[in-house]
């Protein structure tokens, strides 16, 4: 965890902790399992995301170059697996609190974003997740998807 604060002079989009119990979900989800395959060396108790974003990839490439370089010079050469996204994107924003909903305090955290839904809405985005809609967002995507897509997940 040390090595973040060095990570962050970068100016990454973001720098994520990822724990061993969401490297085992993953692992034991047939959709992701690839993907964190790819990720990971060996058997590690967590992993630190590194993501950059932006519109010139020349430039994301020399940043994804600085942080190999980095983490080399913090002592780990050959810890960053390079994982390179070419998917256009306008506009994203991740929003994943982690809450555990048992607690009372948690439900109405996860309820406070009432303006996040009508923004999206003014400036035509979708308000979904990267991996789907679930139960998360389900309060807030009925709009998105209509009465008839949505009613069947009401019941």
């Amino acid at each position: 965890m040390d090595s973040a604060r060095h990570l962050v002079t970068l100016g990454p989009s973001a720098v994520e902790l990822v724990d061993r119990t969401m490297i085992d979900l993953a692992r034991d989800n047939p959709v992701f399992r690839p993907v964190i395959e790819a990720a990971l060396i060996g058997q590690p108790d967590a992993i630190l995301l590194v993501e950059f974003s932006g519109d010139d990839r020349g430039v994301l490439l020399q940043r994804l170059a600085r942080l190999v370089e980095m983490v080399a010079d913090l002592g780990l050469p050959g810890a960053v697996v390079e994982m390179r996204e070419d998917k256009p994107q306008k506009a994203l924003a991740h929003v994943r609190p982690i809450l555990d909903m048992r607690r009372g305090d948690a439900t109405r955290c996860a309820r406070s974003p009432k303006k996040r839904p009508a923004m999206v809405r003014q400036y035509m985005g979708a308000f979904s997740g990267e991996h789907g809609d679930g139960l998360v967002r389900s309060e807030w995507v009925a709009w998105q998807f209509g009465p008839r897509l949505t009613a069947p997940s009401s019941r």
